[in-house]
């Protein structure tokens, strides 16, 4: 039985996110609380004053794509004690690594990083991983893919 009985799955509705809903399957067990989180940045995060500059279809787009993805991994539910899937708004690495984890005792969390070929992509992309495993309290489980 795996050590981990709360456990966030981070995702953002890309591609990665199928593969990082399996990786999670290998650590879940009967007893797990499982919490299926994806947040949605804003301006606010950035230092905008204004929340209300949130764009109301980004927040519709991944409340879709959770649902769309929750959909391809019904087993999931099924496998374990509780499961909460839900979208939040705010900044992706502080939610993730420190205040979601905090507020629910998260032992692990579940992450993806798109491995990309070019300079810029390897600069920008997978930033909130990096962040996430930087900061943590927690293990955190990066899933890569070519």
């Amino acid at each position: 039985m795996s050590k981990y009985k709360n456990i966030l799955i981070a995702i953002d509705g890309s591609e990665m996110s199928d593969a990082v809903m399996e990786a999670a399957k290998e650590i879940i067990h009967e007893d797990s609380n499982v919490y299926v989180e994806t947040i949605v940045d804003y301006p606010g995060t950035l230092g905008a004053i204004n929340e209300d500059a949130i764009i109301e279809s980004d927040y519709e787009k991944a409340e879709k794509d959770l649902a769309e993805i929750i959909a391809r991994h019904p087993d999931l539910k099924l496998l374990v004690k509780s499961f909460v899937a839900e979208v939040q708004v705010g900044n992706p690495h502080k939610m993730l690594a420190r205040e979601i984890p905090d507020e629910l005792g998260i032992d692990v969390i579940v992450i993806g990083k798109t491995t990309k070929t070019s300079l810029m992509d390897k600069i920008f992309i997978g930033s909130t991983a990096k962040a996430i495993v930087a900061d943590a309290r927690c293990d955190v489980i990066v899933v890569k893919t070519m």
